[in-house]
């Protein structure tokens, strides 16, 4: 990954995180629309994003292993999108996760009551749409997008590094070559003096002049 096409590729990736996680919240707290628990989970990557993508600008070193991790981040929310949008289409059962009423079973009396009290949004339903998708949709093409972005400029990764390890060599050789080339000149024109009897001649009477 060359530095130009990694950096622009961080910076869309960070801003698209920062851009999903205010409008969650926007369409929580201001437009009123209560999240499923998927929902919630769906937030994570890119929370983690954000910080992995400021821990590969810190540490250098990491910076293949971090980024390899934060395809890894979207590839888990791309696979609970799609889980998600199976629940919303009737494909896929609500399990644990957002069925309150088979995980009340592990809460107490009081628990269960304060759950009752709370607004719950299952899994299914979609309270918002934009375009006429849910968000959970857009969520599935933004995170396959991330993720293919990111694993082609992984790939090319080594690939450029070795491009630079054989320039390196190619300037090396040719340093090399180069400091050859001269010393056989060196030489060719010390012999050329010693065997040439006119210019050695010329050569004593300058001096003697």
């Amino acid at each position: 990954m060359d530095k130009l096409n990694k950096n622009n590729t961080l910076l869309l990736v960070f801003f698209i995180s920062i851009i999903a996680l205010i409008s969650a919240y926007f369409i929580e707290y201001i437009l009123g629309h209560q999240p499923c628990n998927l929902c919630l989970i769906e937030r994570i990557p890119y929370a983690l994003s954000i910080i992995i993508i400021f821990l590969i600008y810190k540490f250098k070193q990491f910076e293949k292993i971090l980024i390899m991790l934060l395809i890894l981040v979207f590839v888990f929310s791309f696979i609970v999108s799609i889980y998600h949008f199976g629940i919303e289409q009737g494909y896929i059962k609500e399990s644990l996760v957002c069925d309150l009423q088979n995980g009340s079973k592990i809460l107490s009396k009081d628990e269960l009551l304060k759950e009752l009290q709370k607004k719950t949004v299952s899994c299914k339903d979609v309270t918002f749409k934009l375009f006429g998708l849910s968000l959970t949709t857009f969520n599935i093409f933004i995170s396959l997008l991330i993720t293919g972005i990111l694993a082609k400029n992984f790939l090319n990764y080594e690939k450029i590094n070795n491009n630079k390890v054989e320039e390196f060599i190619r300037v090396d050789h040719a340093g090399e070559r180069g400091a050859v080339k001269i010393y056989e000149g060196q030489l060719l024109a010390l012999n050329t003096l010693v065997k040439d009897e006119s210019l050695k001649k010329t050569i004593r009477g300058n001096e003697s002049s």
